[in-house]
């Protein structure tokens, strides 16, 4: 097993309550495997501000180390994941 760290930021935040969560995962998680458990342990009163429910569309960006992480990105001990709003303009 491995243990990361999930920080939320912006609205996301705000609007669910929280800072920062710990999550264990199956050793090899990747980025999906950490949303689905977040779906598992939170439900819509967290994933409502991450994903469009009736798209599957995410609302936002998961970032390890400075970068855009893709889904199937496997994930370490210890990793810090920040969720944050896309941002979006014109």
């Amino acid at each position: 097993m491995i243990q990361v760290t999930i920080k939320f930021f912006s609205f996301i935040k705000f609007e669910s309550g929280l800072d920062s969560v710990q999550i264990d995962l199956k050793e090899n998680g990747t980025i999906t495997d950490l949303f689905n458990k977040l779906t598992d342990e939170y439900g819509e009163d967290l994933m409502k501000y991450i994903r469009n429910k009736d798209t599957n569309r995410l609302h936002a960006l998961f970032m390890i180390k400075g970068r855009i992480s893709q889904p199937d990105d496997i994930l370490h001990d210890q990793d810090e994941i920040k969720v944050m709003p896309a941002i979006a303009g014109g």
